[in-house]
């Protein structure tokens, strides 16, 4: 969550692999906190929505079919950012699913 140096952050993955336990503990709190955030999302307002799709080309742009304004997915905040371990550290196990 930003709240640890890099060299504290380094120390923590350094521990995390020497401690199986603490692994796992690290596991349970992200997932806790992965559930806390996604049971808290909050929709965007209409028109950021709107500026979203209409930026990312969807929802009656040149050249695109008309959807009748359907969409596969849903804006919103599914989780927090910068957690405890450096990005890829895990392998993809924290893959970001729309």
């Amino acid at each position: 969550m930003g709240l640890a140096s890099d060299a504290e952050r380094a120390e923590f993955e350094r521990l995390c692999k020497e401690y199986p336990e603490l692994l796992a503990a690290r596991r349970r709190f992200e997932d806790k906190l992965e559930g806390y955030a996604s049971e808290n999302a909050e929709p965007p307002p209409p028109e950021v929505k709107a500026k979203v799709l209409e930026a990312i080309g969807v929802g009656g742009g040149v050249g695109r079919e008309d959807f009748e304004g359907d969409v596969a997915f849903e804006l919103c905040v599914g989780r927090a950012v910068d957690l405890a371990h450096a990005a890829g550290a895990e392998g993809g196990e924290d893959a970001v699913v729309g």
